[in-house]
């Protein structure tokens, strides 16, 4: 088994985390990394692919080369199936509270 931070998190940050300058596309550029590295080095066992989140999200991007993808909540942002009052308050959460956490903090918390 393999685990790895993204850049800016974790034991690979550098800076506090407000000042990291990493975007999704270099998390997405470090999970390939990470596969290819790996890929390179795998002793006839199969690449299962884990992904919690963004992670989970971004692992069909690595799809190519996995026997298999798991994935732990890897939800999109669509609130349009749920039923009322649930998807009034997602909306409320990711329109309002995440937005308004983030620009508090300079960042998002979790």
């Amino acid at each position: 088994m393999l685990t790895y931070d993204y850049r800016g998190i974790g034991r690979s940050r550098t800076l506090p985390i407000a000042s990291e300058r990493v975007t999704m596309s270099d998390w997405i550029d470090d999970a390939q990394a990470v596969q290819r590295w790996l890929a390179n080095r795998r002793l006839d066992a199969p690449l299962v692919v884990m992904g919690h989140s963004f992670g989970g999200q971004i692992a069909t991007t690595l799809a190519p080369a996995a026997d298999a993808i798991i994935t732990v909540g890897a939800q999109g942002g669509y609130v349009g199936r749920y039923d009322a009052p649930r998807k009034q308050w997602y909306a409320a959460v990711m329109r309002g509270l995440i937005p308004a956490v983030t620009r508090g903090f300079g960042y998002g918390v979790g």
